[in-house]
């Protein structure tokens, strides 16, 4: 992660130019939940004055992988090749363009907001899904 970056506002903006996006594949609050646990280790002690834990930031970085697909004439058949742009790993990769493009949707992005909202605000997460709703009734 030591590589240059920039921030991401629109997540959609990413599926350009034939680009596919694919969406995280856990939630926001399942991450910090498994972090959480991870962090907070029991205390042998008669009594706890006080204990705090605060989260100032939860960044999601998108790890890049370059995929080919080819064609070998002469047989009929079809494979793609995934690359790890980060580590340079190559492996068989499958077909993906179909299941993608369906899975980047407007109801995920609003589910991952509103779990993102209900981990800094309490209740916050309702408040989105009440908001997706009026949308979408309009």
């Amino acid at each position: 992660m030591a590589g240059p970056r920039s921030e991401l506002v629109d997540p959609t903006a990413l599926s350009a130019n034939d680009t596919i996006a694919v969406p995280p594949e856990h939630r926001a609050s399942y991450v910090v939940r498994a972090l959480m646990s991870e962090i907070m280790k029991p205390v042998q002690a008669d009594q706890v004055l006080e204990e705090s834990v605060t989260l100032e930031a939860t960044d999601l970085y998108y790890r890049p992988v370059w995929a080919f697909e080819f064609t070998w004439q002469g047989k009929g058949k079809q494979g793609i090749v995934e690359i790890d742009s980060l580590t340079g790993q190559a492996r068989q990769g499958k077909a993906l363009v179909g299941s993608i493009k369906s899975m980047l949707s407007r109801d995920l992005l609003f589910d991952v907001g509103a779990d993102t909202v209900g981990l800094f605000v309490p209740g916050g997460s309702i408040a989105v899904k009440l908001a997706k709703a009026a949308i979408d009734k309009k």
